[in-house]
């Protein structure tokens, strides 16, 4: 062994004696003045940087304490390295406005009877979701979690009466919670319904950020528009053959017949069909198929439509949106319909008030 793979080798001797000896450390038992002193600098981080709108805040205090204490117990069931986790679920009962001190949720946890997890898994049925993905966040915040904290958080999940597909989800976002990086949730199974989209499920966990940020504007419809009567396309016909040359294009949108389309909220995969619409061909396009926009018969009407189809970029659930707005040359009402197709952790409300509220800004600019 030469000197430089002798220092190597010290160096990682080194590296080694330093974290036994940081792990024998936590190992010692601490006295009172420094576990308050713990405590104390846990419940002031907490109050600091609170977790707030998780659907446990807008529970009962009878819950919230049931919740809070079941999590406590969970903490406790591996030794050591407890202050990230406590701090962690400090932080969330500072974020619901409940009145308690690191030491308070510790004791609780002591004070724990596993006998009525199931009475609280009832209890909790509502903000199962929410629970499992804290209880996973919470046994790995300081590092992998052991056989014993996965083993016991399954045995709540069945008690709970989650399936696979749930206990997948929730794992999801408890990573994504850990790593900061939501793009984990891409990966997320379809759901058999819209669990996901519950309000309590997962409220305060995924970031607004992301669901905004997986919003894909499919397609937008013009389905009602003033309509220039036939006089008025008579004289700018006439108008334009006097003055030799062809009529001006309709500089407004074509109209759209939606023929069919999927219901809102139904659940897609990336290519489907969305909505199958005629459109109405412009007057230019009109003037290449026939060099008049004029239909003499009905097959040279049908001429006039174009049949086309909206697809889902991606899988999600698949929303559309009415809106109307007035028709810069005419000043009368147009009528539209876009079409989005969103997350799974997303619902119609949150994005129908994000949409107009866009629709708005848009209309000021």
């Amino acid at each position: 062994m030469n000197l430089t793979d002798l220092q190597k080798e010290l160096r990682s001797m080194e590296e080694h004696i330093s974290e036994l000896q940081k792990a024998i450390e936590e190992m010692k038992p601490k006295t009172k003045e420094e576990a308050k002193k713990d405590f104390a600098t846990i419940t002031r981080l907490a109050l600091q940087y609170p977790i707030k709108d998780t659907g446990v805040s807008k529970v009962t205090s009878v819950l919230q304490k049931e919740y809070m204490q079941a999590l406590s117990w969970l903490l406790m069931s591996s030794e050591g390295k407890i202050k990230d986790r406590l701090l962690y679920l400090c932080r969330i009962a500072s974020g619901c406005g409940m009145e308690l001190h690191a030491e308070e949720l510790y004791q609780a946890g002591l004070e724990f009877q596993p006998e009525d997890m199931e009475k609280i898994c009832m209890d909790l049925q509502k903000l199962k979701y929410a629970f499992l993905a804290d209880a996973l966040v919470i046994a790995n915040i300081s590092g992998e979690a052991s056989g014993k904290e996965i083993s016991l958080i399954a045995d709540i999940a069945r008690v709970f009466g989650c399936e696979k597909e749930e206990i997948e989800i929730t794992g999801l976002v408890a990573k994504g919670i850990l790593t900061e990086d939501w793009d984990v949730l891409e990966k997320a199974p379809a759901p058999k319904k819209d669990r996901w989209t519950i309000k309590e499920n997962f409220k305060g966990l995924i970031p607004e950020e992301w669901i905004i940020s997986h919003r894909r504007e499919c397609g937008r419809l013009c389905v009602k528009k003033y309509e220039k009567s036939i006089e008025d396309k008579i004289a700018a016909s006439v108008l334009g053959a006097m003055k030799g040359i062809r009529a001006q294009a309709d500089r407004s949108e074509p109209l759209c017949f939606i023929k069919s389309r999927l219901q809102a909220g139904e659940l897609v995969k990336g290519g489907d069909v969305l909505v199958t619409y005629e459109r109405e061909m412009s007057e230019k396009e009109r003037w290449l198929e026939q060099g008049s926009f004029f239909w003499a018969n009905e097959s040279q009407e049908k001429l006039a439509k174009k049949e086309e189809n909206i697809y889902a970029p991606c899988d999600g659930m698949v929303f559309f949106l009415e809106d109307s707005e007035k028709d810069a040359e005419t000043n009368n009402e147009m009528k539209y319909i876009t079409v989005y197709v969103v997350s799974y952790f997303d619902d119609y409300q949150k994005l129908s008030r994000w949409y107009r509220k866009n629709r708005m800004r848009k209309e000021k600019q």
